[in-house]
């Protein structure tokens, strides 16, 4: 397969993301974005799906991609959330065998869990069986001849001069 016949999905677009230089984490607990006041660019960011691949790209008005960062299925998080908000997060970016981490943070809670839950479908797409063509499609519909009884038990009662009276769909019995 070459690269020109892998599948591409845009699973998240999200037109306005800050990135933040971090300072290093001090506690093993967790990054804080309270602290983070150093904006380094802004532009949209985008969760692609390419085949089984999920990328996480920031690029600027002019289609300059500013980091871009494969999610992981094993290791490490490439995303991690801040402890003191819901619109940050922190990023890992690789590149020959070197890592740096920025922050990155939406104006919206909306567009912050617009991109957690595309990070979501990703991994629910990878736990999705690989090919379902090979199971057998079962036929539940009704062939020539044959014919579907179905009893309909209605528990209205109704009273008549001291008798109880089943009201059934077609019929009205007396018991």
């Amino acid at each position: 397969m070459q690269d020109d016949d892998i599948f591409e999905q845009n699973l998240c677009h999200i037109r306005r993301c800050y990135v933040y230089k971090i300072p290093p984490r001090n506690t093993g607990m967790g990054y804080r974005a309270a602290g983070w006041t150093n904006q380094i660019w802004f532009g949209s960011l985008d969760v692609v799906l390419r085949g089984k691949a999920c990328y996480i790209e920031q690029v600027d008005d002019k289609k300059k991609v500013f980091a871009s960062t494969m999610v992981r299925d094993d290791g490490p998080s490439v995303i991690e959330p801040v402890l003191d908000s819901s619109r940050y997060f922190v990023m890992r970016i690789e590149k020959d065998r070197k890592k740096a981490y920025i922050g990155i943070g939406f104006q919206e809670r909306s567009e912050a869990l617009d991109f957690k839950i595309a990070l979501q479908e990703y991994k629910k797409y990878l736990d999705e069986p690989e090919d379902l063509s090979d199971e057998e499609e079962q036929d539940y519909s009704l062939q020539d001849g044959e014919t579907l009884h179905v009893d309909v038990a209605i528990k209205n009662k109704r009273v008549r001069d001291g008798e109880e009276w089943l009201i059934c769909r077609d019929t009205t019995r007396r018991r």
